[in-house]
């Protein structure tokens, strides 16, 4: 974990943590959605200025590519087509419920919850 945490960096405004993580070569694939073979996630600094957005706000702004990039974070890549094919943007992603992750085709209880976690994470 302390290995990790030295990969990460703040943005050139100081305000944003940034994280980059080489992707392996099986989760490269398809190289036309690789974008230099990084995965990358900001966190917002906590306090950074008051009027700065937060992670919420930012996250309203996704775009569906957007999303799939922060489910292959939480190593559920599998799903990114069931997100792509229902237009799952960052403000609907924010609203999900269970029933909702169900008629994606998401049934196994543990992604279920790893990605109902992830989304409250990012609402609070």
């Amino acid at each position: 974990m302390e290995q990790e945490v030295k990969k990460c960096t703040f943005d050139e405004g100081g305000t944003e943590l940034v994280y980059l993580q080489n992707l392996s070569s099986d989760e490269q694939g398809d190289t036309k959605n690789c974008h230099g073979c990084f995965s990358w996630l900001k966190f917002r600094r906590s306090g950074a200025n008051s009027g700065a957005h937060t992670i919420r706000d930012q996250v309203t702004t996704w775009s569906v590519e957007e999303v799939c990039s922060w489910l292959k974070n939480l190593q559920l890549a599998e799903y990114n087509d069931h997100f792509v094919s229902h237009d799952i943007q960052g403000r609907v992603l924010l609203s999900l419920t269970p029933r909702d992750l169900e008629e994606l085709g998401i049934t196994k209880v543990g992604h279920v919850k790893r990605i109902l976690q992830a989304i409250n994470d990012l609402n609070n």
